[in-house]
């Protein structure tokens, strides 16, 4: 069941713990990695653009309340927001799309 109850959200994507220099270094060098693989297929760029928004988008929670402000609870996976949901099908998509082209009938 999904349930709707707002909480700070110090640590990183679905609750993961991480230091927060380091996480901010990952979170850097993971946007940074994304601009970089916006290559030549534009639906993986898409995919790629949903990571980027999401992951900006918990930066700036970051910036303004000291962590992501989680809202959503469902049943045993830790608390999350939209943010982890865009990250989390931007990711899913871009390795589906990536993946393709290994299992294509020849």
């Amino acid at each position: 069941m999904l349930k709707r109850d707002a909480s700070l959200n110090p640590d990183f994507f679905f609750g993961l713990y991480a230091h927060p220099l380091a996480g901010t270094v990952a979170i850097v060098i993971s946007l940074t990695a994304l601009v970089v693989l916006m290559y030549r297929q534009a639906v993986i760029r898409s995919f790629l653009i949903l990571v980027a928004v999401g992951a900006l988008s918990n930066i700036i929670d970051r910036l303004l309340y000291g962590g992501a402000v989680d809202y959503f609870v469902f049943w045993l996976i830790p608390r999350f927001n939209l943010a982890d949901i865009i990250i989390t099908l931007g990711l899913f998509g871009a390795g589906l799309k990536m993946l393709k082209p290994l299992y294509a009938k020849k």
